[in-house]
Order: structure tokens, then sequence, then C-alpha cells
């Protein structure tokens, strides 16, 4: 996935009514999120937020030639109505100075336990440039 405007962060949201509304939106702080990383040039962690309003896979994703960002997301059971909705993502990109990022993390919704039933994936800033978004594994969600 590319960005449209340099530098952007890429994001999800979940949706409960099929995209109506986006859980997060309009001031809801339910999302919480970390993230080890290792770049070219040093490694940490990201403690992310406990009262985000999105799970956040990567930072700073370039737009220039080489920018892509790879992210593979892993959500436990979607569809249930009695658990919070688990995520361990992984992602690589290329940062707006060149370097070569990798994120391992992982993230809770704990709004509630009402099933997911919509994804959306956006950059903090402008739009997806180019790229896929492919979901395996998907059943009547």
């Amino acid at each position: 996935i590319k960005p449209s405007v340099n530098g952007a962060a890429f994001d999800l949201r979940i949706s409960q009514d099929s995209g109506a509304t986006w859980k997060g939106s309009g001031g809801q702080a339910v999302y919480q999120y970390g993230a080890a990383y290792v770049t070219t040039t040093a490694s940490g962690f990201n403690a992310g937020s406990s009262t985000s309003d999105r799970i956040r896979f990567s930072n700073s994703v370039t737009n220039g030639a080489t920018g892509t960002s790879l992210v593979i997301i892993d959500i436990d059971n979607p569809s249930s109505t009695t658990s919070p909705k688990l995520m361990n993502f992984r992602d690589t990109h290329v940062d707006i100075n060149g370097g070569y990022v990798a994120l391992y993390g992982f993230g809770v919704y704990s709004g509630d336990s009402a099933a997911i039933n919509g994804f959306s994936f956006f950059f903090d800033s402008g739009n997806i440039a180019s790229g896929e978004i492919v979901l395996e594994g998907l059943l009547n969600v």
C-alpha cells in the first residue's frame, strides 16, 4: 500500500453496522495498541495509546518510488458477540528517510463485544495512491 501524501500513517477502524459508522470516530477512544520496531538505524517499542481512536500499523510511509507498506493483520473471531476484538499485526515499510522499518504489534477494540462487519483501512493524510488490500478467511462477518 502506498500513500498519496509523503509520511502518512496507515490505520484501521472497524464497524459494527456495515460501515454506516466507524468505531473510534467522533472522539470515541476505544482502541489500544503497541508495536516493537526495528529500522535500519534504531529499534524500540512504541507504546501506542490506550485511548486511541484507531489502530495504527505504520508511521511515516514514503510515497516515493520505493514507497510501500506490507501489513498482515490477524483478528481473533470478529463475528463473536461475547469477546473483545484482539489483533496482531506485522508491518514492513520504507519510511520517509528511505529507511526500512519492521513493526510487530498488537491491538484490541475494547468498546464492546458486538460482532465486526466492516473494516476501514486508511492513511491519516491523503488517500491510498496504489496497492491492494486482500481480506482472507472472512465468512459471514
